[in-house]
């Protein structure tokens, strides 16, 4: 397994740090289905495409004649908090915090300089049309995977579904009670799932467009500090992973099964919220054996914003790789390859990562087709656009009979003894790349099986230190459970970039202050401390201080136990921004 940070793939704002311009935290990260491409969205409004060539082999990347950047769109007037490829590759959908939804599109006769920018697009990909509806912040996008509706969900707790080929506007979704912050389709074709600051996942039936059921358990004391709740559906349709759940005190990942919507299994050992989830695309057969749903089994990766990703297979106890401390700042989103060997993840820090697995490393990888052949016994709906689209330019009728999947997360025979967790060394080189060999010989990633019936993730994320690998990189091995975790969040160090990139260039106003002060439900004391804390900020003209402010505030929040919404929050900043004249 080798790990990857180009430090040339970055978003930049209008304020600078010594001589260069500070990043901007990436918000979404997508790559094309034919792995080629990797699309970026930022606070600095910008979508970036990026060649992958140079971020996966380091010889292409010293090679001239290999473009990094392939195109900058500048069409969104607020933070890009969301890029998704179509599943065919020709369309690519963001969702910014200005309300609006873009559809995008290559242009082979296009190219040329940005407008008003030094950057040179090598590719020119066009804004095809703007989809209007939400009245906030669009979160989350997901494309059916059949490509014949877009799903968006947002911070007006509604979900909007397009049609994805015409882009026509068909239904509004709007029985959550809170900001929707995560949304995916079930790849069978019965279900779509969304996630809300409601602490419910609601899974509705693309028959009807009916709300099958409401799932809250995983989710009764979880946190409402996470900008985004993406969750994930398994390949093969059995289950959904939710993200921000807690049990107890604990963090953890819920998985949802879908013959019951129950949530009896979780991973457990992140320690601090769980921000996303993404399932590998590919199923994994035992060689050897025949394919279908009884042995197929999937790989999940989990963010977290204890700035680490860890990565887990179904039908073992414990994740087959940590990576502690990966990022800088929160982990904001995750991606996988089509073909199953590369995992992208973007943060606040305004970077990203590739996480990249040899051959060898997934001997048992099914082919894509294989997918279809679970699915299909899944009677999986294919183009359900037809009866999709009808109910949901109708209104709903009652809710049909949805198919029934069976299959169990539990541990299984495997042949290590080993967790492998990777800490990357911190550098400022332009390429840092980190190698882990496997913990089980030519198997690959496989840690030790428990008991049968005991939870195959009951045991937090542990290890000791070792070394190995040429690099010497540091790695926590032979990890085994020896006592929960408590679940207390650690005190995040301020990230070397700041998370807003517009510095207060006036003081902010007396005005402001004492709106943020109300949004914030803070005293008299409190409002003084804010415009104190933001006025060292000014006067310090660092964008390491705003960061220092705004992390104040939030404790000063946190302190007097008043519960506070991340947009809410950053809407407020704006405001302050704004009535003080930056931006």
């Amino acid at each position: 397994m080798r790990v990857t940070k180009p430090n040339w793939v970055q978003h930049t704002g209008t304020t600078t740090v010594g001589e260069k311009k500070a990043k901007c935290p990436i918000y979404s990260i997508s790559v094309h289905p034919d792995g080629t491409r990797l699309a970026t969205g930022g606070l600095d409004h910008k979508v970036k495409i990026w060649s992958t060539l140079p971020i996966l082999d380091q010889e292409a990347e010293n090679e001239e004649q290999n473009p990094k950047l392939l195109c900058t769109m500048a069409a969104h007037t607020g933070s890009v908090l969301s890029v998704r490829w179509a599943h065919h590759g020709r369309f690519l959908a963001t969702g910014s915090d200005d309300q609006v939804i873009m559809i995008w599109g290559i242009d082979p006769d296009g190219g040329g300089r940005l407008w008003g920018s030094d950057e040179v697009n090598v590719e020119n990909w066009k804004a095809l049309t703007r989809l209007v509806g939400h009245v906030a912040d669009v979160v989350d996008l997901a494309w059916s995977r059949d490509d014949s509706m877009l799903a968006s969900v947002g911070l007006d707790s509604t979900v909007w579904l397009w049609d994805g080929s015409t882009f026509e506007r068909l239904r509004k979704l709007d029985l959550h009670q809170g900001f929707v912050k995560g949304v995916c389709w079930d790849p069978v074709g019965a279900y779509l799932a969304t996630q809300s600051d409601d602490k419910t996942v609601k899974i509705w039936n693309t028959e009807d467009w009916s709300l099958v059921e409401s799932v809250s358990e995983p989710f009764k004391t979880s946190p409402q500090s996470t900008f985004f709740r993406r969750l994930s559906w398994s390949p093969d349709g059995a289950f959904i992973a939710a993200s921000n759940a807690k049990n107890g005190p604990v963090f953890v990942g819920a998985v949802i099964d879908r013959d019951a919507w129950g949530s009896e299994i979780s991973f457990v050992g992140h320690e601090n919220t769980i921000q996303v989830a993404a399932f590998n695309p590919r199923l994994f057969f035992p060689q050897g054996e025949p394919k279908g749903r009884a042995t197929a089994s999937t790989v999940l990766a989990l963010g977290a914003n204890d700035f680490s990703i860890s990565i887990w297979r179904n039908t073992l106890h414990q994740p087959l790789v940590v990576l502690k401390d990966i990022f800088g700042a929160d982990l904001m989103d995750l991606c996988w390859s089509n073909d199953g060997h590369h995992l992208y993840g973007s943060a606040v820090d305004g970077s990203i990562c590739a996480i990249s697995f040899e051959k060898d490393e997934f001997l048992d990888l099914a082919e894509e087709g294989d997918t279809d052949i679970v699915l299909g016994e899944y009677e999986y709906k294919g183009r359900m656009g037809k009866r999709g689209k009808a109910a949901a330019a109708a209104a709903p009728g009652p809710t049909s009979s949805a198919p029934s999947v069976s299959t169990s997360f539990g541990p299984t025979t495997t042949t290590s003894t080993h967790v492998n967790v990777l800490q990357p060394k911190k550098g400022k080189a332009k390429r840092r790349a980190s190698f882990l060999p496997p913990g089980g010989g030519t198997n690959g990633f496989h840690p030790p099986s428990h008991p049968q019936g005991r939870d195959p993730f009951s045991g937090p994320i542990q290890g000791s230190s070792s070394q190995a690998g040429q690099e010497g990189q540091r790695m926590l091995q032979n990890a085994y459970p020896t006592s929960p975790r408590t679940g207390d969040k650690r005190k995040a160090p301020s990230p070397s970039s700041p998370r807003h990139s517009s510095l207060f260039r006036p003081a902010p106003s007396t005005s402001s202050s004492q709106a943020l002060t109300q949004t914030l439900g803070l005293g008299a004391d409190g409002g003084g401390a804010v415009r104190a804390a933001f006025q060292r900020g000014y006067e310090q003209g660092r964008a390491e201080a705003m960061e220092e402010a705004e992390v104040e505030v939030r404790g000063m929040v946190e302190r007097e136990r008043k519960g506070i919404e991340e947009a809410a929050f950053r809407r407020a900043v704006e405001m302050v921004k704004k009535e003080g004249g930056g931006r």
